[in-house]
């Protein structure tokens, strides 16, 4: 098994596709044909390489957000996807502890995710987020709530904030 941590354009075309592939069968339920990053295409991705066989996939995004009416910077992870034959293996823990590397390495103190299955980021260090949040939806229209399974893992030696959280765009 090898991670890579990589920028989406760089990806060389037949492992962008066995990426898709990938995302495709874990996100069935999204009518889109091929997964959709979002307006913001992620920083990074890690992938979990089983020799040419693409088994994982993680996007990292940083974004300029404000919490009550301070800026800050957070890292949010979206897009994770193991493959159904590597699950239960500690791979999704290892990509997540990736992303958090990377945003250690630009001083970011805190990741987000809007989690599927919140059991599975606690070993990671996510605990629930309480905070109301304000996102931008996929019609466009802004919302104002307490997003239920929203996670934080606190990166540094910062103390989250139960203030509100305005994402200044989409989530991930």
């Amino acid at each position: 098994m090898k991670l890579i941590r990589t920028a989406l354009t760089n990806l060389p075309r037949d492992i962008a596709i066995q990426t898709q592939a990938l995302l495709r069968n874990a996100y069935r339920d999204d009518p889109e044909p091929e997964y959709n990053y979002g307006p913001q295409l992620p920083d990074v991705v890690v992938l979990l390489l089983d020799g040419n066989f693409i088994a994982g996939h993680l996007a990292a995004y940083t974004r300029d957000v404000t919490i009550d009416t301070a800026p800050a910077t957070i890292g949010l992870i979206g897009g994770v996807a193991v493959a159904e034959t590597h699950r239960l293996q500690g791979h999704a823990r290892a990509m997540v502890a990736e992303a958090h590397r990377y945003f250690v390495t630009r001083a970011i103190a805190f990741s987000v995710l809007f989690a599927a299955s919140p059991a599975i980021y606690r070993s990671s260090g996510y605990r629930d987020m309480t905070n109301t949040t304000r996102f931008m939806d996929h019609d466009g229209t802004w919302k104002d709530l307490v997003y239920r399974d929203s996670m934080v893992a606190e990166l540094a030696n910062a103390h989250w904030p139960s203030r509100p959280l305005d994402l200044c765009g989409p989530t991930v």
